[in-house]
C-alpha cells in the first residue's frame, strides 16, 4: 500500500498521467517497430506533440519519465523541446506542407 501512494504521488494525480504517458509510449513502439502504418502514427503523433505543450504534461514527465523506454524518453525530449521530427519520418505532412506553400 505504501508504494502505491508513492506512486500516485499528490494524492493520486500522477496516476492518470503514468497511465496516458504509457499508452502514448506503446504507440510510439509500435510505430517505431513498424505495427502501425504512418497514418496511425500521424494522429498520435500530433496528439502526443499539442499535449506536451500543456504545463501539467511538463510536470508530471518530469517526476515519471525516467521510467520509460530510451527511445521514447527521447522522443518526449524532442516534443517537450518543440524540436520537429526528421522529415523521413513524417513525409505525409512534409507533403501537404510544401502542397499548401506553394498556393
Amino acid at each position: 500500500m505504501v508504494q502505491l501512494r508513492q506512486l500516485a504521488g499528490e494524492d493520486g494525480k500522477q496516476v492518470p498521467f503514468t497511465i496516458l504517458f504509457s499508452i502514448f509510449e506503446r504507440a510510439y513502439l509500435l510505430y517505431d517497430s513498424g505495427s502501425i502504418r504512418e497514418e496511425q502514427w500521424l494522429g498520435w503523433h500530433d496528439y502526443i506533440t499539442d499535449f506536451c505543450s500543456t504545463p501539467s504534461c511538463q510536470k508530471h514527465w518530469a517526476t515519471l519519465g525516467d521510467t520509460y523506454d530510451r527511445q521514447f524518453k527521447e522522443y518526449m525530449a524532442r516534443r517537450l523541446a518543440g524540436i520537429p521530427e526528421p522529415e523521413k519520418r513524417h513525409w505525409f505532412c512534409a507533403l501537404l506542407r510544401n502542397l499548401f506553400q506553394t498556393q
